[in-house]
């Protein structure tokens, strides 16, 4: 959960949803992804799709039961949409079928480990932030960040308070050095800026 900064594993999914990992795209055929456009059963939210699941076993086995479900308004649901359902689970699975002879790489890479995600890299991705100026983004890693005890940084981890005194200084410039003018909509806005940075000055940075 890349919001939560939380990683799921097998006993994490069956807590969470009591099925294993491998029924969790028959929770979403059954509950839908509008980020997706998974368009699921209406009606049928996260919840109630794990106890369908949960309680017969599979969207399968679901679907060749749906005269046993209790609810007559489910049921009929589950009966009017049950194609909707079965479209779904093929648009939630992955294709595991495509041969490497049919993947394209760029002419640098010779093998899919080639384009394994480096590991997390904090004082590129703060220096990053920082000369871009997108200090909410950087506010919301720092503190996530382990932060430093009796003026050592926990182990493992690099010192990051102090990243910002090791910055190109061409990037930045002080707020108290920064004149301001007023806009034609009455708003104090910057008059004099250094060079600003372009993407080539993170050319290396992976987006």
């Amino acid at each position: 959960d890349p919001m939560k900064m939380v990683r799921f594993c097998h006993d994490t999914v069956k807590e969470k949803w009591g099925v294993e990992p491998s029924l969790l795209g028959d929770i979403l055929a059954l509950a839908g992804d509008s980020a997706d456009n998974i368009p699921g059963v209406p009606g049928i939210g996260p919840k109630i799709a794990a106890s369908l699941i949960q309680e017969y076993g599979s969207l399968d086995g679901l679907l060749e039961n749906v005269e046993q479900v209790k609810q007559k308004g489910r049921q009929k649901n589950l009966k009017d949409n049950a194609h909707l359902a079965r479209l779904s689970r093929e648009l939630v699975e992955l294709d595991r079928n495509i041969s490497l002879e049919d993947m394209s790489f760029p002419t640098h890479y010779q093998n899919i480990s080639d384009i394994r995600m480096e590991s997390f890299d904090k004082d590129r991705l703060i220096k990053f932030y920082e000369t871009m100026g997108l200090h909410e983004l950087k506010r919301r890693v720092t503190s996530r960040l382990p932060k430093k005890r009796n003026g050592r940084a926990p182990s493992g981890f690099d010192r990051y308070a102090s990243i910002t005194e090791q910055l190109p200084e061409q990037h930045f410039r002080s707020s108290k050095s920064v004149k301001t003018e007023e806009n034609d909509q009455g708003f104090s806005t910057p008059s004099t800026f250094k060079k600003p940075p372009t993407p080539e000055d993170f050319s290396d940075v992976p987006f």
